[in-house]
């Protein structure tokens, strides 16, 4: 009889997976999709550092408003939801990553030679492909979709107005970190209504080229080629390192302007082909339902995956007696109560470390028992940031080892209530981008650093030896801003100690 009734309950699954499966052709999955998910911190928490604007799947381009002059690592893809400036619209950006690069090739729209705009999300929306935003200032609206490598910009101004537009090859990530700067950059006219060019730029990326052609709906009536603070009026061609142009239209044409931007990381030429190939006409509105039709069908994709696994889990529940007996005993074997260990760190003396197994048992429990076995004698702190904090515990000394099992993240954005700070002193677990990844590595956080709360599992404080904290961040240097420690540099964790 249970046999049989496996047998029916595996029959009905199979059956409401292919019903599912038949279903997703009639769905418009796009409709789902919030581009601005992401897009800024809340209530002083971290960005997710994402952008709202028009890109395809595994595109080059990422058409995007960049609302920073200068974007750096906490708006590491140029755009923050909590701006209200606009500077303009880059094509290419890095997306969810603690550093910012690219933003290459900015666009901007103007009357009145303005360089910036205010804006507001009443007057803003996004869908997968598909970007439009009204640039408040002069009243402009700005309307962006994409092909692989080939940005289109569609501006609308009112009647009458000469609409002119800036191209800014200077425009980048912040050049302050780094050592970003732009090596070489041209500029060049090749009619009036097509201009082409280059910059060669250095950065997180080194030495990185980037081509373009670009086309516009309407011939170019003047220009005014910048570099620097010199100024070159209707020249064809100009080289340097600080290169804008500002492009005036003729008003008697359309109030309406688009311009096709296509990208290559190999030539001019590569450029040229790719507009060729992906964009030839004008049809704006044919372009963007082409972008969003390319999203369904990945979105249709990633449904149907996800339909398969959860009639995986499904008939795996068929364990789930067994495995429920193993998590129980599992949860006995967690500590409880306040426990004790030192931490003793060659040449400079011991952390002593009141850990608390009543707010963070797994995380509590699975350092002393790695701390029994002996698993950290010998090991290193590997990062170090004066300041932040000191991390420690990776047999590979370069954070990215660990021991052999992964537990569960004690925080409360991974659904577990932990009401301990990281302010000085705390000890809490490191981990990757998984919220359950975290092993062996920990840290000692050197100054108040709460903005960590609630998304690390905090679980105990220093009780004695911060002057051991403060000593190690004082007297070794890191190699580069992410507190990399040479190896031969690195602070050795004699042993570990656990006193009760």
């Amino acid at each position: 009889m249970k046999l049989k009734s496996m047998m029916k309950r595996l029959v009905n699954l199979l059956a409401a997976f292919i019903l599912s499966v038949n279903c997703i052709s009639a769905q418009n999955l796009t409709r789902w999709v919030n581009p601005f998910i992401g897009t800024g911190a809340v209530q002083s928490s971290l960005s997710g550092n994402n952008y709202p604007g028009a890109t395809v799947p595994f595109g080059m381009v990422q058409l995007s408003p960049d609302t920073r002059e200068a974007p750096d690592w906490a708006q590491a893809s140029g755009y923050d939801y909590n701006d209200s400036i606009i500077y303009g619209f880059s094509h290419t950006r890095l997306s969810g990553t603690g550093a910012s690069d690219f933003i290459d090739i900015l666009l901007f729209p103007t009357i009145s030679d303005k360089r910036k705009s205010t804006f507001t999300h009443q007057h803003e929306q996004a869908r997968p492909g598909y970007y439009q935003v009204l640039l408040k200032d002069e009243k402009i609206q700005a309307e962006l979709t994409a092909s692989v490598h080939v940005g289109v910009h569609r501006y609308t101004c009112s009647d009458g107005d000469q609409l002119k537009l800036w191209l800014d090859l200077d425009h980048s990530a912040n050049k302050g970190s780094w050592n970003r700067r732009i090596i070489q950059s041209q500029l060049r006219m090749v009619s009036p209504t097509v201009v082409e060019g280059y910059r060669i730029i250095t950065g997180w990326a080194k030495l990185r080229k980037i081509y373009f052609h670009l086309e516009f709906s309407q011939p170019i009536l003047s220009n005014q080629l910048y570099d620097g603070n010199r100024m070159y009026e209707n020249t064809p061609v100009i080289n340097g390192t600080e290169l804008r142009g500002l492009f005036c239209f003729d008003k008697k044409w359309n109030k309406e302007l688009i311009c096709k931007v296509a990208l290559s990381p190999v030539s001019i030429e590569n450029a040229r082909l790719n507009m060729a190939t992906e964009v030839p006409g004008w049809d704006f509105e044919y372009i963007a339902r082409a972008a969003e039709t390319s999203w369904e069908k990945e979105l249709k994709k990633i449904l149907s995956i996800l339909i398969a696994m959860m009639l995986s889990v499904s008939l795996m529940a068929c364990g789930k007696a067994a495995d429920s007996q193993t998590q129980t005993k599992e949860e006995d074997n967690l500590l409880s109560g306040k426990h004790h260990v030192t931490i003793t760190v060659q040449d400079y003396g011991d952390i002593n470390v009141e850990l608390d197994a009543d707010v963070a048992p797994i995380t509590v429990t699975n350092f002393i028992n790695l701390a029994n076995d002996g698993f950290y004698d010998g090991l290193t702190f590997h990062r170090i940031i004066k300041g932040f904090m000191i991390q420690g515990g990776d047999p590979l000394g370069n954070g990215t080892g660990g021991s052999d099992n992964k537990i569960k993240g004690e925080f409360s954005n991974n659904g577990i209530e932990n009401n301990l700070s990281h302010t000085r002193g705390a000890i809490s677990m490191a981990r990757s981008s998984n919220n359950d990844s975290a092993s062996s590595q920990f840290f000692i956080v050197h100054k108040d650093s709460t903005y960590l709360d609630g998304n690390y599992a905090c679980f105990g404080y220093v009780t004695d030896g911060m002057d051991i904290v403060d000593k190690i961040c004082a007297n070794v240097k890191a190699t580069d801003d992410n507190g990399t420690v040479a190896k031969n540099n690195q602070p050795i964790i004699t042993k570990i100690a656990v006193i009760d």
